[in-house]
């Protein structure tokens, strides 16, 4: 059992330091959200003023280097992990920890999965929260609404964002 044990504990020393030294050598904050980098749901919300409403809030979401921010909610990214192919070293997709508030004065921690998409300059967006909601709807007794996706009907960060325009 011992030896079990200690197995066990090597392999997750390795497996840490060898992430760790492929992770090493990425930037704190993912390439595509560098140098202002922003993504909206929206194209219009690219334009100068953007999407907001008559009382100045933006509209329509819109991530950044800082995080997810739109009407009545943000999420202040806090940390970005890079998810790294052992064969070429490249990051596939990033995990953000995040700080998310609304309007109501709930707040709440979240994970997103962030995948960028270098030919159509989109970025795919999956919050950790909105999934674990979905499949609690997938696995609940069918009602009349069962014709609703779940997981449409649990996203409302989660989604895909396109790249603004640079100015």
């Amino acid at each position: 059992m011992k030896t079990a044990a200690r197995t066990v504990a090597a392999f997750a020393a390795v497996s840490l330091i060898a992430g760790s030294a492929l992770a090493q050598d990425m930037p704190s904050v993912p390439d595509f959200l560098q140098d202002g980098a922003r993504f909206a749901r929206d194209l219009s919300a690219c334009a100068d003023g953007g999407d907001e409403g008559p009382d100045g809030v933006e509209r329509t979401l819109q991530v950044t280097e800082q995080g997810l921010f739109g009407y009545e909610i943000g999420c202040s990214f806090l940390r970005f992990l890079p998810d790294v192919d052992r064969e070429t070293g490249e990051a596939f997709l990033w995990i953000a920890t995040a700080a998310c508030g609304d309007d109501s004065g709930i707040n709440r921690p979240d994970s997103f999965a962030l995948i960028f998409n270098d030919f159509s300059n989109t970025l795919t967006v999956q919050s950790q929260n909105e999934y674990v909601v979905a499949e609690t709807l997938f696995h609940l007794p069918q009602t009349d609404a069962a014709e609703t996706d779940p997981y449409e009907a649990a996203s409302y960060l989660s989604g895909e964002y396109t790249l603004c325009p640079r100015s």
